[in-house]
This record gives structure tokens, C-alpha cells and sequence, in this order.
């Protein structure tokens, strides 16, 4: 502690740490088998955890199916950004505390804190002001709010902490690093007979608050917004020497939506079809609403019909797919490229 951060960085510089290095584990691919060593010792594995989700006859869905296709995709890694980086104040109040600080979880943050600190829920308060962005990134309970709040207890006195920028990009949570190993089948008109997801997802090194659930997420969208007999969802989480991933900008389901959409996309170059000729072939109907989908959940509406019908028209579709032929047989050094994605989000998830 200090009366200023210029200070507090003085004393800093007094501290000398000595560290013991430990050998790296960072491909989550030879983490399952152990290759370059266990990440925590006493669990005897890097597993943290498998999930499964099935639906349907998968075995018959791949049995002599017309077109079968495998595909490997990874989702990489990626640090979460914010506008402004984390701060967080501690104010004493007799026997009670006020905090404030840059969280998305204002009533999740005073339940821990009271839960590590053994201070009663009822005597803190928790004021989430301008978070200054996060999109997942700043949900986390952090060492540094319940430290602001020890050292007021201490003190008796507020407590300021503000995140450096580097502090941030080291110890703010990742997002993503997923591997995902796809299979499709279908019938030689382009309608899927069946889905099977495998996923390794990257813990990082320690579990935080919604880690292993974000892959999860993704087990109710890897069908997106299409029919089919069988559906399975293996999800393997991780444990690795890097910094721990949790929720970030969807959670989960744009992963599950990429994979699903490039799935899609292999179909139609496989079956030579127009990209969007091969989703009409599986979109649920809009008069098939509500609709529960091969895994589990009951969607109340749509027209995805319409609303294609429209965007096509708004974007002259077919006009463009005249010109991209026409410069390709011209060979003209600017190509032009059309990209095509559904995306159906779940929200709201009750009760919260």
C-alpha cells in the first residue's frame, strides 16, 4: 500500500522473486497424452473434464451415408481488450464495506467476497459504476478486489487499486483456443443425415468462474438452425501452463457457429450447390414453429425463408454471383469473394 501509485511502484522495485521454472505444457493435443508432463501433479491426468451429449441413432446416420465429411478446425486464442482496465475502491463504513469496481458481477462478487473474507453478505455493498467495456472480461472475481477490501478492513481507511494496461494483457482471462473435429453426414441431396462434435477446449491452468461451462454453451448451437436424425457432443476440457480462458463475446456458441457454418460451406462445394441452396435444404420451416431441435431446445419462431429472401434481394445475390463468375473467367486480379452464415443465438436462459 501506498499514498500514490508512484510510490507503490518504488516499493515494488525493493522486491526480488525467485522462481523455480517448471516445464511448459501448451498443446493441448499432446496434453491428453501426457506428453510434456502433468500440469497439476495429484490429478495424475490433464483431463479436467468430459462432457457428452447425444441424440438420435448416430450409428445409422453414418452407416453408408452418401457424403460423409471430416474436418479439423481450431478456434485460436485471444485476449480480451477492454476500453478501460479494471479498478476497483474499497470504502469502510464501521463494520461495513462499499466497493466499487469495474465488474459485470456485481451480486456474484459480493457473494465471494463475503465468502472468502467470512464478512457478512448483508455488510457489503457491491456498486458496479462504468465498466469501461468487458464483453465477458471483466465477470471474474479477482485476487486484487478481494485484497482492495482486506486492506480497508485493515486500514480502516478506502483502498484504490487501478489495472496497468500489462497487467491486464497478463492476467485478464483468454477467450476461446478450442479444437474442434467435425463430422458430417448426409444424402447426396445435400439434407444432413447426422453431426458429430469433438472438442478439446483449453482451460488454461486453473478453473475460473464459468470456464469449463463455455464449450458447453456451444453443445445447444452446433446444430444451429438445421434438421437432423443424429446429433452427438464430446467435450474434453484441458488443463495447460497458460492463462486460464472463461467467457468472452459469446461464449461458447460463435465458436459452435463458425464450425457449423464452414460444415455447411464443405457441403456445398462437395455437392456442387449454391451455399445457400444447401441451407434451405435443412433450415427448419416457419411453419415447423416452435420447434425442438435435435439437442433439446424448443425454439419459439422464425422465418429464416423471409428474412434470407430479403437479404438476398438487398444485396442483389445473384447479380453478385454474376460478377464473381465473370471475373473468374477473366482472371481478373481482383477477385470477389460471398460469404454466407446463419447464426441463431440462445439468450435469456431461464431462470438466470
Amino acid at each position: 500500500m501506498a499514498r500514490d501509485r508512484y510510490t507503490a511502484v518504488d516499493a515494488l522495485e525493493e522486491i526480488d522473486v525467485d522462481y523455480e521454472p517448471l516445464r511448459a505444457v501448451v498443446d493441448m493435443e499432446r496434453a491428453v497424452e501426457g506428453a510434456d508432463g502433468l500440469v497439476h501433479e495429484a490429478l495424475g491426468s490433464n483431463e479436467s473434464f468430459t462432457w457428452v451429449f447425444e441424440n438420435g441413432d448416430m450409428d445409422a446416420a453414418m452407416r453408408d451415408a452418401p457424403v460423409l465429411l471430416e474436418r479439423r478446425f481450431v478456434q485460436q486464442r485471444l485476449i480480451p481488450s477492454a476500453m478501460e482496465p479494471r479498478a476497483v475502491i474499497c470504502v469502510p463504513e464501521g463494520d461495513s464495506y462499499t466497493m466499487y469496481s469495474a465488474t459485470q458481477i456485481p451480486h456474484v462478487l459480493r457473494l465471494m467476497l463475503s465468502a472468502v473474507t467470512q464478512i457478512p453478505e448483508h455488510q457489503i455493498r457491491v456498486i458496479a459504476p462504468d465498466v469501461g467495456g468487458g464483453f465477458g472480461s471483466k465477470l471474474q472475481v479477482t485476487a486484487e478486489e478481494v485484497l482492495c477490501l482486506l486492506l480497508a478492513r485493515r486500514m480502516g481507511r478506502p483502498v484504490k487499486w487501478t489495472e496497468s494496461r500489462s497487467e491486464g494483457n497478463m492476467t485478464v482471462h483468454h477467450g476461446r483456443d478450442q479444437i474442434q473435429r467435425i463430422t458430417l453426414a448426409a444424402e447426396s441431396d445435400g439434407r444432413i443425415r447426422g453431426l458429430k462434435v469433438d472438442l478439446l477446449a483449453d482451460m488454461g491452468a486453473y478453473l475460473m468462474l464459468v470456464t469449463p461451462g463455455v464449450p458447453i454453451l456451444g453443445a445447444f448451437m452446433f446444430n444451429a438452425i438445421y434438421k437432423m436424425d443424429a446429433y452427438s457432443f464430446t467435450c474434453r476440457g484441458i488443463f495447460t501452463t497458460k492463462t486460464p480462458t472463461d467467457a468472452y463475446r459469446g461464449a461458447g456458441r460463435p465458436e459452435a457457429t463458425f464450425a457449423i457454418e464452414r460444415m455447411m460451406d464443405e457441403l456445398a462445394v462437395e455437392l456442387d450447390l449454391d451455399p445457400i441452396e444447401v441451407r434451405r435444404r435443412n433450415w427448419i420451416k416457419h411453419e415447423e414453429f416452435p420447434y425442438e431441435t435435435i439437442a433439446g431446445l424448443t425454439y419459439d419462431s422464425g422465418n429464416y425463408e423471409a428474412a434470407t429472401d430479403k437479404a438476398l434481394a438487398l444485396f442483389e445475390y445473384d447479380k453478385l454471383r454474376a460478377e464473381q463468375a465473370d471475373r473468374r473467367e477473366r482472371r481478373d486480379p481482383v477477385q470477389l469473394g460471398l460469404g454466407v452464415s446463419t447464426y441463431t443465438e440462445m439468450c435469456g436462459l431461464a431462470p438466470s
